[in-house]
């Protein structure tokens, strides 16, 4: 029996995955558990609608990845903070508030796509920005005293 699953199954098959499986293994599990349909004429163009779109909104992924790899990519940011007597600040500056003052910009980032350990010193510092789809930009952020 052609099906289509709706869902992982491990060892079986993989979501919109295309199968022949036995009737009985069909009927008795994988149609009453909804992890998987009948391969039908009208299901299978309804697949083949649903991988276009999926495409499409990949490739629109990819460009906005790619522009706004460019828009970060030599940008500086400035950031201040309270120091001690010397240039020692007394709260780390890490990803999350360099992505909050990079969202303020309009360059949306999540935390985790920055990669940088804890600045804890006044001073310009080069971090490292991560996209998705192996896009990457290099950002100039600058550390100064309150």
């Amino acid at each position: 029996m052609k099906i289509i699953f709706l869902k992982d199954i491990k060892g079986v098959g993989k979501k919109d995955e295309i199968k022949e499986v036995a009737e009985g293994y069909a009927r008795n599990f994988l149609l009453p558990n909804g992890a998987a349909v009948l391969a039908t004429e009208k299901v299978l163009s309804d697949l083949d609608a649903r991988k276009a779109k999926k495409e499409k909104e990949a490739q629109k992924d990819i460009a906005e990845q790619k522009a706004l790899a460019k828009k970060l990519d030599g940008a500086r940011v400035e950031i201040t903070g309270k120091t001690s007597s010397g240039n020692v600040l007394y709260a780390a500056i890490g990803p999350q508030k360099i992505s909050a003052v990079l969202s303020a910009k309009g360059l949306t980032v999540a935390d985790d796509q920055i990669i940088v350990k804890p600045i804890k010193e006044i001073g310009e510092y080069k971090i490292k920005i991560k996209l998705r789809y192996g896009n990457e930009a290099e950002v100039a952020v600058i550390i100064k005293r309150i």
